[in-house]
């Protein structure tokens, strides 16, 4: 809470959209817009409202939609034999994942910059510059830089393996996804969903 604190009070002087790097307890961690950050950084690290209790010490964890990668290192945190995979569409977001993990105690950690969707291929994803860039074909897709990127089916890789934990937060994909992956949800334990 005190990190929060401090960081949001840094926020407050620091313009929107603004990428740059912080020290959060142990944590050197970049983010594209520090106001974003600070509500996730509450949310993840003090409310810890993405807790979940797992019957391994090895959880198979899927972070879709990973954003700079606070919570793939809360769950490395809690538990640091787990399996990750953190899915994230924005270019300069997935880069900041993967740095993230790397520098900070996560590197065995998986990073997939791509967008879970219905479907494998390519479609335009519109990035917004912090935590609620989207698909441009969604309604209500946010404006941004339109970039084209990879997009993977969620079902199948659920058919691939059992999950422990499916986190999605996919900015408005997420009925499309669930809706596909009706038949496999079976192989996932627990499902934290941002709605």
């Amino acid at each position: 809470a005190v990190a929060w604190k401090r960081a949001w009070h840094q926020a407050e002087f620091t313009p929107r959209f603004t990428p740059g790097s912080i020290q959060m307890l142990d944590y050197h961690l970049r983010y594209s817009d520090l106001l974003s950050f600070c509500f996730q950084w509450q949310d993840i690290f003090v409310k810890r409202c993405l807790d979940f209790q797992s019957s391994t010490e090895t959880p198979r964890i899927l972070d879709c939609g990973a954003n700079v990668g606070l919570a793939s290192l809360y769950f490395k945190q809690r538990y640091p034999r787990a399996r990750i995979t953190s899915y994230e569409a924005d270019p300069a977001l997935a880069a900041m994942v993967d740095a993230n993990l790397q520098t900070n105690g996560a590197a065995d950690a998986e990073v997939v910059h791509a967008a879970l969707w219905t479907s494998n291929g390519e479609l335009t994803f519109r990035c917004e510059g912090s935590d609620s860039g989207m698909i441009a074909s969604l309604p209500g897709a946010v404006d941004g830089r339109s970039a084209v990127v990879r997009s993977l089916r969620l079902r199948h890789l659920l058919e691939a393996e059992p999950v422990d934990l499916l986190k999605l937060d996919i900015e408005g994909a997420e009925d499309s996804v669930l809706a596909d992956c009706e038949p496999v949800l079976h192989r996932v334990r627990a499902m934290i969903l941002d709605l």
